[in-house]
C-alpha cells in the first residue's frame, strides 16, 4: 500500500490485512494514539520532507520509533528543502516510491532503499534521501 499524508494513515491501518506485504507513507499524519502493531511482518518506507508545515515531520519519526523491531524491515527518510506537496523534489519521492513497492512485493531493493533499512536497525530514523 502506498499513501501520502492521510492516505499514509489509512495504508498503516490496513496492513495487517493478509494480503498486504509493506507500506510506502509520504508525509504520513501518524499521531501518537496510532498503534503500530497493523505493520507487524510488512516492509515500512516512510518519508517525510524537511519543511512540511501541514503534517510535522516528527509525527513520523516518532511513530518509526515506536515500530522500531515490529516489521520486518522499517525505514525512514527526509526529503531535504520539501514540503507536504512533494514538488520540489518529485523525481526523488517517486523513485522512492518504486524502489519501496518493489520491495514491499519481495523484488530487489534499492541500494539507497537497503541503506535506510540498515540505519533504521541501529536507530537512524531520518536518513537524507539522494538523488
Amino acid at each position: 500500500l502506498l499513501g501520502h499524508s492521510m492516505g499514509g494513515r489509512a495504508a498503516v491501518a490496513a496492513a495487517d490485512h493478509h494480503r498486504v506485504t509493506g507500506v510506502v507513507g509520504f508525509a504520513p499524519w501518524l499521531p501518537d494514539s496510532d498503534g503500530v502493531a497493523s505493520v507487524r511482518g510488512r516492509t515500512v518506507v516512510l518519508a517525510h520532507g524537511s519543511t512540511d508545515r501541514f503534517v510535522h515531520p516528527k509525527l513520523s519519526t516518532a511513530w518509526a520509533q515506536r515500530a522500531q523491531g515490529v516489521p520486518d524491515r522499517l525505514a525512514r527518510f527526509v526529503v531535504r528543502g520539501d514540503d507536504h506537496t512533494m514538488l520540489w523534489h518529485a523525481s526523488l519521492w517517486n523513485a522512492l516510491a518504486v524502489a519501496g513497492c518493489s520491495a514491499a512485493l519481495g523484488l530487489s531493493v534499492d541500494p539507497q532503499l537497503q541503506d535506510g533499512f540498515d540505519a533504521a536497525e541501529r536507530g537512524e530514523l531520518s536518513v537524507p534521501l539522494r538523488g
